[in-house]
């Protein structure tokens, strides 16, 4: 895909309010130390630091190796949820939301 193309799905999708792109100072401080801590992906901080920043949960499509072993060493200070241990087929975002709602009750 050239750059042109995915410049525009990308606005595309930001118009759309499906997504929000956050780009806070604070955020990228927590990344920073999680990393430092942490012997987890880079990703998997800013997931992680982002569900902390908004009192939500990290969603992950599945539990790498890296990220259980982080897992067992010291709990995280936010809710991780892993879709392959929860398979729920999915239609929309609002279902998504839906779900995570439910399990969050868990």
């Amino acid at each position: 895909m050239g750059h042109e193309k995915a410049k525009d799905r990308v606005d595309k999708l930001l118009l759309s309010r499906t997504l929000e792109i956050v780009g806070e100072e604070s955020i990228l401080h927590e990344v920073g130390r999680m990393k430092c801590e942490r012997a987890i992906a880079l990703g998997d901080c800013h997931t992680v630091a982002t569900a902390a920043k908004f009192n939500g949960t990290a969603l992950f499509a599945r539990a790498e190796d890296d990220l259980a072993k982080e897992m067992k060493k010291k709990p995280f200070s936010v809710k991780l949820l892993f879709l392959e241990s929860h398979p729920v087929p999915l239609k929309s975002l609002k279902e998504l939301r839906g779900a995570l709602k439910e399990r969050e009750k868990l």
